[in-house]
């Protein structure tokens, strides 16, 4: 505990004194988020498109990613801030804010955009304050605290979210309207300018359609992080019923163990996936970089969430023209 909150102290300090920050651009465009590999995987080919004409691109995130040097690739500017999914320390949240308040001073951007939770309340409320030209809040779903069932929790970080939009110069980009019907009965969003993307997009060059043998083995994948409301247990669950109709169906579980989730599942439980004595038919593999290789040999995709803004994986699934079988939700 203490050694973790000395990392993040010493981080805080670090950062500012080490990054000089050009002074003639034609815009600044920062974004500030809680996880750089979901930024990669999301946001990248608008940033990349934002650089190229002609902005200085600016990216705050967790410095805990593997994925650092493909940033610096881009010549994109990375701030690290010592941001966390799951602690809920005061103390290392009271860091955090102040951490990227020291960002958006140093860099003084004409752009915000601000992706997940946290950026979301303590960038919003900094921006309240300074002069930047257009704050853009990013609800690609509102996740964890939508099905948090903390109330006094829940409430606080709703309130905060309220304080932090209200303000004459945001723009809110959402995915879904029962989003936007949530917000607006909790009255976080009134008046505000309202964008709706149909998710994050997806490259048509490389998602391409490939025809399903279905003389072949039948593999139903799930692809996601490996967190309680992904549906990962039901997709478990459903394996074995459907081992006893047929053992020859086999079920591929995709993605990362997620340990900074609030509802991450164990890694014990994750390897323990691959006991064929207990789940014959079922098998976990991690996270896979080149998913279409796999997307494009499944015969069924498969998302059990219980909550989403639009799921980037069943776009590729649909572009590879591969049957769904999702949640009925937003």
């Amino acid at each position: 505990y203490c050694r973790t909150n000395i990392y993040y102290f010493s981080l805080y300090f670090y950062q500012f004194s080490y990054h000089k920050i050009p002074k003639k651009m034609k815009k600044k465009i920062l974004y500030i988020i809680n996880d750089l590999d979901f930024f990669i995987s999301h946001r990248l080919p608008i940033a990349i498109k934002a650089k190229n004409a002609g902005n200085q691109i600016y990216i705050s995130s967790s410095p805990v990613s593997k994925n650092l040097n493909l940033i610096k690739r881009y010549n994109f500017r990375f701030l690290p801030i010592p941001i966390t999914r799951s602690k809920k320390n005061i103390f290392l949240e009271i860091i955090l804010f102040f951490s990227i308040l020291r960002v958006i001073f140093k860099v003084q951007p004409d752009i915000i955009q601000l992706i997940t939770i946290k950026p979301l309340i303590y960038g919003g409320i900094i921006s309240r304050f300074m002069n930047i030209k257009l704050t853009i809040f990013t609800i690609a779903g509102l996740g964890y605290v939508y099905n948090n069932e903390n109330y006094i929790l829940k409430s606080i970080v709703l309130k905060l979210l309220r304080f932090s939009i209200n303000q004459p110069k945001a723009l809110i980009i959402m995915q879904n309207p029962s989003d936007k019907i949530y917000l607006k009965k909790e009255k976080v969003i009134t008046n505000q300018r309202i964008i709706f993307t149909k998710g994050s997009g997806i490259n048509l060059k490389e998602y391409t359609f490939k025809k399903n043998n279905t003389k072949s083995n039948i593999i139903v994948t799930l692809a996601s992080r490996m967190i309680e409301e992904k549906g990962v247990f039901e997709f478990v669950k459903a394996s074995q019923q459907i081992f006893e109709y047929n053992s020859k169906i086999k079920f591929l579980l995709i993605g990362k163990h997620d340990p900074e989730s609030p509802s991450h599942i164990p890694l014990e439980i994750l390897k323990s996936f691959n006991d064929k004595k207990k789940y014959p038919n079922l098998q976990w593999i991690g996270y896979k970089k080149n998913i279409i290789k796999y997307i494009k040999s499944s015969s069924i995709i498969v998302l059990p969430s219980y909550h989403e803004g639009v799921p980037k994986i069943l776009l590729e699934a649909a572009a590879c023209g591969k049957p769904i079988i999702a949640s009925n939700i937003g």
